[in-house]
């Protein structure tokens, strides 16, 4: 390969030679080798969605050779550097059952992606290095490094692929149950990648990081949806129901495919039998040809039997299920409403609560009456009390009108008098407001002179 690599070429140079040295001597130049190739693999490897992993060893480093330098010496040191960064993972860690076996329940969410990355330990906390420490033709280790980054970004479009193909589309708990290329196809990851590696990847984590699936290699079950179906279906791992549901699966699909030729067949030779070219025929070349339609309709008929066949056993095996988890539901609700009659007892015990409960009301009600009658009775000496100061006060009222009785000087004219009561006679409702208020100051004002010097 010649040096058309988008790299400076004035660090030519320092980035292909082993600057390992440079940490210690020149730890600017060291981290700027470092961060030039970093910058290299972000735009032409790590930013590429159809890429999931970077193939470390032999084969990278022959990728990145020049003619003028040859293969870098130190390489190892960037991608290391992406490993500690959390943006590299190495496969022997992605691949760790162990460690990718975590509880979550949100396939879709990214944020639980990153998540689980974290909980997973994928930090080279422990220093986990690319670099060989054996003798070999290459100082860099065999192993793939995922692109977190890219797995990450895949899995929602991935995850709806699988919602609207499968999940929407099923309508019984076979439905659920898919070979592994069957499963490919429908949920779109052959057609982004087309390595076995890249869809191990996806497919790991779909079984491992967001609990979509659950998987033994070639079968494929769907188990983390709301449908009804995938319910009765959903289960922990692969048993023996749902691989005999793909056997029958992929014989159905072959006898398909037979009974799609036989039928082509057929129709060729019945086209055969009714054209002049069948008339040009010997008497033996015509019985041949209509021998040939003979057996190939009595195979047809065969392979529809295998057929009815095996859509019978589907059948049965779809019913059964739903038969199992009807029996675990109603297991399910005895249990609950054994635990609810449990608590409550016996019906004795209900019959001397509601029992107790009318007597306690027939309590509240007596003593509901018992003070309803007191408070009369307080009422009753109140109404006493009253009764004896309105007794005072008319006794007051007769002693202030018999002072008010006595004679007086009087202060105002009779000719005041007859004015003023013919101005009252006058008055009449609906004057203005101003108007009543002078006549009442008149007439407060004669009260007034009419009242007895003390």
């Amino acid at each position: 390969m010649n040096n058309e690599l988008d790299l400076p070429a004035s660090r030519l140079g320092s980035l292909y030679r082993d600057f390992r040295d440079l940490k210690d001597l020149n730890p600017e130049g060291y981290q700027a080798n470092i961060n030039t190739w970093k910058k290299y693999f972000i735009k032409h490897i790590l930013n590429d969605k159809h890429t999931l992993s970077v193939e470390c060893g032999k084969k990278l480093l022959h990728k990145l050779s020049i003619d003028i330098y040859g293969e870098p010496k130190s390489i190892d040191v960037a991608l290391d550097s992406f490993i500690a960064e959390n943006i590299l993972i190495p496969s022997e860690t992605f691949f760790d059952t162990n460690k990718a076996n975590v509880d979550g329940n949100s396939p879709s969410n990214v944020n639980l992606l990153t998540k689980l990355f974290g909980l997973l330990g994928l930090e080279n906390k422990k220093g986990y290095t690319t670099r060989s420490t054996t003798d070999r033709d290459t100082y860099l280790k065999d192993v793939d490094l995922i692109i977190k980054g890219t797995v990450e970004a895949a899995i929602p479009e991935i995850t709806a692929n699988i919602q609207s193909n499968i999940i929407n589309g099923a309508s019984e708990p076979s439905d659920f149950v898919l070979s592994r290329k069957l499963f490919l196809i429908k949920s779109g990851i052959s057609e982004k990648w087309n390595n076995k590696l890249s869809q191990d990847i996806i497919v790991f984590y779909l079984q491992y990081y967001s609990k979509v699936i659950v998987s033994n290699g070639e079968t494929i079950k769907v188990c983390q949806t709301s449908s009804e179906a995938a319910d009765k279906i959903a289960t922990a791992s692969i048993t023996e129901v749902d691989d005999a549901i793909v056997d029958i699966k992929g014989t159905l699909l072959l006898l398909n495919r037979q009974t799609k030729k036989l039928e082509d067949d057929i129709t060729g030779i019945e086209n055969k039998l009714h054209s002049k070219v069948f008339k040009s025929l010997s008497n033996k070349a015509q019985k041949d040809l209509i021998r040939n339609k003979i057996l190939s309709q009595r195979y047809l008929e065969k392979l529809y039997g295998n057929q009815n066949n095996l859509n019978d056993m589907l059948h049965q095996i779809n019913v059964s299920v739903s038969n199992r988890t009807m029996f675990d539901t109603l297991q399910k609700s005895h249990e609950a409403i054994k635990s609810i009659n449990t608590y409550i007892e016996s019906v004795e015990k209900v019959t001397e609560l509601l029992d107790s409960i009318d007597s306690e009301n027939e309590k509240a009600t007596e003593l509901n009456d018992l003070l309803s009658n007191s408070s009369d009775a307080t009422n009753e000496i109140a109404d006493d009390v009253i009764d004896n100061e309105l007794a005072e006060l008319e006794q007051e009222m007769a002693s202030e009108d018999k002072k008010t009785a006595i004679p007086v000087e009087e202060t105002v004219s009779p000719e005041d008098d007859s004015e003023l009561l013919k101005r009252l006679k006058e008055i009449k409702i609906g004057e203005t407001d101003s108007k009543t208020t002078k006549e009442n100051e008149t007439i407060e004002r004669k009260e007034k002179i009419a009242q007895p010097a003390t």
